[in-house]
């Protein structure tokens, strides 16, 4: 299980847990994404997306803040999209997750994200094959 904290409190934040993993450049994983507000599950979302899709999202992380995306990721194959806003006096990053309309949110900064990208790679890496 990996999880990216929000920098101003520390029982709000996102975590991903895997529930397989199947390795191939046309294959996938299916994951769950769930959202804690004050240490209260506030949503869970299943999400499935092909190893590409999962290896952009990877590239975005452990780059943060990849030009490339101009401050939103977005894929073909799911609801979830991802939002950034950059706060440069603080050098923070509002990230804002969106599910089907419902929006979640917390703060970052990029350090924090490079190692989240660093543990979810470690998650996907080791997360049940079927």
């Amino acid at each position: 299980m990996a999880r990216i904290y929000d920098c101003e409190n520390k029982e709000t934040y996102i975590e991903f847990e895997f529930i397989y993993h199947i390795p191939g450049e046309l294959e996938g994983s299916r994951f769950y994404l769930r959202y804690f507000k004050d240490a209260v599950l506030s949503r869970e979302v299943s999400v499935g997306w092909t190893n590409r899709v999962m290896n952009m999202f990877l590239n975005l992380l452990s780059n943060f803040p990849n030009q490339e995306f101009e401050g939103y990721f977005s894929h073909y194959e799911k609801h979830l999209e991802l939002k950034w806003i950059h706060e440069a006096a603080i050098n923070q990053y509002l990230l804002i997750w969106i599910d089907l309309g419902t929006f979640f949110t917390l703060k970052s900064n990029p350090s924090d994200l490079k190692q989240f990208a660093y543990e979810l790679k470690y998650c996907l890496n080791t997360a049940p094959t079927i």
